[in-house]
């Protein structure tokens, strides 16, 4: 897509309008080379407060919450930017707490549009470029940037970080990044500076990775050498931070799983590498680790009296994480309804074989959209691991109405697969009148 036909285009005050447009009109490319350019004209002296980019496979979102938690219980002003959004666009860029209003986006879009000219840019960096405007212009105090697909060529890296995070390395994107997690590791060091702290969340990352970040002059600190948690059970956990500092007795986070102890250990260390910049007190550190939220992680909803686990799971070490946490579920008296649904370009086979031996009946619909993965390919997926029975809807709404009627005593639901599914299944509980748990 040129921004020079979204400048012509102009959707004015209509968020819609221009969201649309830009996503009809969008094809992936890689590269960092034209979004830098329009970055250098639309913002020429960057961005002039701390930055603390995230990166990874999985975790990213939840680790920019802790941090921005963090640092507003500190009394800073935050502007985040979060990828993809559940349920609607303003979600992606959080200023000082708050999701920005339609009119303000609208407005850095026209800004986007005539910086970039006849410069073609892709949604992700039209958008990414949008929210570092945003973020500029309120001037905030500490700007943390969710890395949206890989690192080293994504639109994000055209800003420089003060602190790094990668969380963890999987395999997901692979037709981009790469087959193997080495492959995958070496795109995720490239969000690496010179002399500047990488933090690792993930236990076991590949050599490529390692060998990456030391390319290009990062300082890198690893979960369970350099910094790292205590206390799977009890009241609290600990943190052991860069450089030999502990954080004890701190309060479990509200975000559900055992994986956020690996979040919250890598923003907690973020915020203490940058302490000379912006000091944070320890009761802040707590504060914030409490106070952390991020949707559909493990997300419990009760509705007629049935449960309800919402989950944005959406590739094979998500859907890990999932099945574990079923497996140490108690046994439901009733039926596990699973309903499922996954882009095209995700390991579908792989990660419905992970939850085969949790699944009493299966309902199955197509999500909106291009990179939708066909019913027949998702009905292929099942038979293929699983005799339990199944439903399947050509859309997601008509799967939802139907299964509300289905359930039973002791019957449970778990919703999964793509971001693009969690966040409707949201929605339609909202819609019954309900809320979530905890």
């Amino acid at each position: 897509m040129s921004a020079g036909q979204a400048a012509a285009f102009s959707g004015g005050d209509d968020l819609q309008a221009w969201l649309q447009y830009l996503e009809q009109h969008s094809q992936m490319v890689l590269g960092l080379e034209r979004v830098a350019a329009v970055y250098r004209r639309l913002l020429p002296g960057g961005l002039a407060m701390p930055v603390v980019v995230v990166g990874g496979t999985n975790g990213k979102g939840s680790t920019v919450a802790y941090l921005e938690a963090i640092y507003r219980s500190a009394g800073y002003r935050t502007g985040a930017y979060y990828s993809p959004h559940l349920e609607r666009f303003n979600e992606r860029i959080v200023l000082d707490g708050q999701q920005v209003g339609d009119q303000a986006l609208c407005a850095s879009f026209e800004h986007v549009a005539r910086s970039a000219g006849e410069t073609p840019l892709t949604y992700f960096e039209f958008t990414t470029l949008a929210a570092l405007w945003l973020v500029a212009r309120q001037a905030v105090d500490v700007a943390l940037l969710e890395v949206g697909l890989g690192g080293r060529l994504d639109a994000v890296n055209v800003v420089d970080a003060a602190v790094a995070v990668v969380t963890s390395i999987g395999t997901d994107h692979a037709p981009w990044l790469g087959e193997s997690r080495d492959a995958v590791g070496i795109e995720k060091a490239g969000i690496a500076r010179v002399g500047i702290p990488l933090l690792c969340g993930d236990p076991d990352p590949p050599p490529g990775f390692a060998a990456a970040v030391a390319a290009r002059g990062g300082v890198l600190y690893r979960l369970g050498r350099d910094f790292g948690h205590t206390g799977r059970g009890g009241s609290s956990w600990a943190c052991r931070l860069p450089h030999g500092q502990c954080l004890e007795g701190l309060p479990w986070p509200r975000i559900p799983g055992g994986v956020q102890l690996d979040n919250a250990a890598c923003a907690l260390s973020a915020v203490w590498l940058l302490r000379q910049e912006l000091p944070v007190a320890e009761v802040a550190l707590r504060q914030g680790v409490a106070a952390a939220f991020q949707p559909a992680r493990l997300e419990r909803w009760e509705h007629k009296g049935t449960p309800w686990l919402v989950d944005v799971a959406h590739n094979l070490e998500a859907m890990q994480v999932l099945a574990a946490e079923l497996a140490q579920r108690m046994p439901v008296p009733g039926r596990r309804h699973m309903l499922f649904a996954a882009y095209d370009d995700k390991p579908i086979e792989a990660m419905v074989a992970l939850l085969a031996g949790h699944v009493s009946h299966w309902w199955l619909a197509p999500l909106e959209g291009r990179r939708a993965a066909s019913l027949q390919r998702l009905q292929a997926a099942v038979a293929a691991v699983s005799t339990r029975p199944v439903q399947v809807f050509d859309r997601l709404e008509s799967a939802l109405a139907a299964l509300d009627v289905a359930l039973g005593d002791g019957d449970e639901v778990v919703a999964a697969g793509s971001f693009a599914l969690a966040g409707p299944v949201r929605q339609f509980l909202r819609q019954q009148g309900v809320a979530a748990l905890g």
